[in-house]
């Protein structure tokens, strides 16, 4: 009998790699949207903030957000204009 811990699977039966997470599909995805959509929206988080929170990547949130149809707030620390440009 092994004593070493099974690694958990992913599509197809495969293992995980460690580091990489299962992919959110179906009820988890649509779940993991709507929080990430709250705490946008109506808590004021930023995308960085939710990445870090949920230890996803800024990519994956703002993909989230997206299929949420959440409107995206304007940058709010956009650096300064050079001089010449429009």
């Amino acid at each position: 009998m092994s004593t070493e811990p099974q690694s958990p699977e992913g599509e197809h039966g495969l293992p995980i790699e460690p580091g990489r997470r299962k992919r959110l599909r179906g009820q988890e995805r649509a779940d993991m949207r709507a929080k990430l959509a709250k705490q946008y929206a109506e808590e004021g988080k930023s995308i960085r903030d939710l990445a870090a929170e949920h230890d996803r990547s800024f990519g994956l949130i703002r993909v989230l957000l997206q299929e949420a149809d959440v409107e995206f707030r304007s940058r709010r620390h956009r650096r300064p204009k050079a001089e010449g440009e429009a």
